[in-house]
């Protein structure tokens, strides 16, 4: 993600190593701000557990993303913010988004390889009819 130390923390950390199988959940949050207008938002969590007997186990993961826009709050610079949108931040806001997606997916696809699970490729998404 290319984020300074001020841009991830780690939200939850839960160990449960009491039983067999052995529980944990970690989330972590990730801010990476692309403009002055624009901020890719990450929440990532894992959850699952482990029979520490058989060394086997089984998680969730869970990637959430959004691109958060803020918008001049006075009247005279929302003014000329909507040329600029228009001439301009509008392209710039799709390639945002787009950016984010490929960062949430690309991060999906590491784990996996690090892992040793199967990649997938991506998938059509139809559109709504």
């Amino acid at each position: 993600f290319k984020v300074s130390s001020a841009g991830y923390g780690e939200e939850i950390f839960r160990w449960d190593g009491s039983g067999d199988p052995a529980n944990f959940l970690v989330q972590w949050w990730i801010r990476k701000k692309m403009s002055r207008f624009t901020t890719l938002k990450f929440e990532i969590k894992i959850q699952g557990d482990e029979f520490i007997t058989a060394k086997k186990g089984r998680f969730t993961l869970e990637i959430k993303s959004a691109s958060i826009n803020t918008f001049p709050g006075n009247w005279w610079e929302r003014g000329i913010f909507a040329v600029y949108h228009y001439m301009f931040y509008s392209k710039l806001r799709r390639e945002y988004i787009k950016r984010c997606r490929q960062l949430s997916y690309g991060f999906m696809q590491f784990l996996k390889t690090q892992l040793g699970l199967e990649t997938t490729t991506s998938r059509d998404i139809e559109p709504f009819k």
